[in-house]
């Protein structure tokens, strides 16, 4: 039986000091759902092929591929899952092509836990409702 309740968040970002932080307060905050790491696009694309993450948190500065391309493939081949920055990078020009590029929220490093917990909160619920009627409507596993 699948839980509709527990939800994937893939957070990818290289810098090693940043994520711990911000991995260790996603788990703190959100320990009943799968938080993932990865430290650049390509790294993602292999957890994203076992793992199938619900929400993506991106940095942009990455290596190999930008944040903002990643983003676009992700919207393209996931049109319907979430994708949200964290960056130092804060420019308006930045934040411009960011949220263009399929992102639904922006956050400038360092990072206002609150404000992104909150958006985390919301994005799990809307998420959970979309489930919902999916799994209510599957049917019963044949009686025995």
């Amino acid at each position: 039986m699948i839980d509709i309740c527990k939800m994937t968040l893939l957070y990818v970002d290289d810098d090693f000091d940043v994520s711990k932080m911000v991995i260790g307060q996603l788990k703190k905050n959100y320990p009943m759902q799968k938080i993932l790491h990865a430290e650049n696009p390509m790294e993602a694309l292999r957890i994203i092929s076992r793992c199938d993450p619900d929400i993506f948190l991106l940095d942009v500065l990455l290596p190999y591929l930008g944040g903002e391309e990643f983003a676009l493939f992700l919207k393209r081949t996931f049109p319907s899952r979430p994708v949200m920055f964290i960056s130092v990078c804060r420019d308006s020009a930045t934040i411009e092509r960011c949220m263009a590029s399929g992102a639904c929220r922006f956050f400038a490093k360092p990072v206002n836990f609150g404000s992104l917990f909150e958006t985390i909160d919301a994005l799990l619920v809307q998420i959970f409702y979309w489930r919902f009627p999916r799994a209510r409507c599957r049917p019963a596993p044949p009686a025995r």
